[in-house]
């Protein structure tokens, strides 16, 4: 499997144990997600992949399908997101440069962010559904608050929990 960035973001949701899957971990030198102490505590784990310059994101399935009691462990752990760090060695999803500026991205992605939190860490936030009709987001992180480079790129899928802090920063058109 060759490391294509659209086919990563279209995996996203599939189970850790889906071939597909295991074939992306092989391509990308990247290990089996753990189930460690963070993960039981918060659901959630991060695998680093240091020779790209990239994150792997996996969580457990109770935070898509509104079973959510604060167990995890138990049900199917899902790949979540990926991060891309601004040296990766993975091309940027949707086109995106590190050196692209605001105006760019906009360009490149046929439209205005959907959110914006210009907080400690300057970012637009787009919704967006996979190939399969998954609905995730992107978030563009730039290196300052001028917007003039992308820093770090990251695509997760929604979490339904989550709604409530992105609409206060939906953007209103």
């Amino acid at each position: 499997m060759s490391i294509e960035t659209n086919t990563l973001i279209d995996l996203l949701g599939l189970p850790e144990n889906d071939i597909k899957i295991i074939e992306m971990r092989k391509a990308l030198d990247a290990p089996k997600p753990l189930l460690d102490n963070f993960f039981k505590e918060y659901g959630g784990t991060s695998i680093p992949v240091d020779t790209h310059k990239i994150e792997l994101f996996f969580a457990d399935s109770s935070f898509y399908d509104g079973s959510d009691n604060g167990i995890y462990g138990n049900r199917d752990l899902l790949f979540s997101g990926i991060l891309f760090r601004e040296e990766t060695t993975v091309p940027l999803p949707f086109g995106l440069e590190a050196e692209d500026a605001l105006e760019k991205v906009y360009e490149k992605l046929g439209r205005k962010e959907d959110y914006h939190d210009d907080g400690i860490v300057p970012q637009k936030i787009w919704e967006f559904y996979t190939k399969d009709k998954k609905k995730a987001l992107l978030y563009v992180i730039f290196d300052s608050g001028k917007y003039e480079k992308v820093a770090i790129v990251k695509v997760y899928l929604f979490e339904p929990e989550h709604e409530e802090v992105l609409e206060d920063m939906k953007v209103i058109n």
